[in-house]
C-alpha cells in the first residue's frame, strides 16, 4: 500500500521505519498475555462507577 502512495520510497526504508511501531505492539501484547488485568482495569472501573 505505501508503494502504491510513494513508490519512490525503497521497501527496505519503510520496513525499517515500522520496526519500532512493530516492536512495541508485540511487546504491548506479550505482556497483556501474561498480565490481563491490565486490559480489564479500565472498563471494571467505568462499570464501577456507572452502578
Amino acid at each position: 500500500m505505501i508503494k502504491n502512495i510513494a513508490p519512490d520510497v525503497p521497501l527496505g526504508e519503510v520496513i525499517w521505519r515500522l520496526l519500532p511501531f512493530v516492536v512495541l505492539v508485540t511487546l504491548a501484547v506479550v505482556v497483556l498475555c501474561f498480565a490481563p488485568e491490565i486490559a480489564i482495569w479500565l472498563p471494571d472501573r467505568v462499570i464501577r462507577i456507572t452502578r
